[in-house]
């Protein structure tokens, strides 16, 4: 039997808020997530994040989606929080859930679904946005 939730995805897109358009260079920074599920267990992973990073959440910690801290097999249960943080500047951060046509949940249709991530907390140093002349 299939998975309940097959047909939908969810994709998570960064991107650094230090950025140098002068000299081209994209911002780079690492993405700490940290995953707590409803019994309080505490997962984490890294990523590089480089310009833009753009992932399943199912691919971000394993090529293999069923082993992924967000899977509900590893996580434990089927809810939980994530909370993101850049370690070498801010992030800002959209995610997006993709509903294919042949989902099997009765009453979603076919689409894409976008939310900004919220924000919370203040860095001790700002970050920079460098424009061209």
């Amino acid at each position: 039997m299939p998975p309940l939730f097959d047909g939908v995805r969810t994709e998570l897109t960064l991107v650094p808020c230090t950025q140098n358009l002068r000299s081209l260079r994209p911002g780079v920074t690492t993405a700490q997530l940290l995953v707590v599920n409803e019994f309080e267990q505490r997962l984490s992973t890294s990523t590089r994040v480089e310009c833009l990073f753009r992932s399943y959440l199912s691919a971000i910690d394993t090529p293999q989606a069923d082993r992924s801290i967000f899977s509900v097999g590893v996580a434990g249960t089927l809810a939980g929080q994530t909370r993101i943080r850049g370690v070498d500047g801010g992030l800002l951060g959209v995610l997006t859930e993709v509903a294919e046509e042949q989902t099997l949940i009765p009453g979603i249709p076919a689409g894409k679904t976008a939310s900004q991530l919220g924000m919370q907390g203040e860095r001790e140093l700002a970050d920079r946005i460098t424009l061209p002349r």
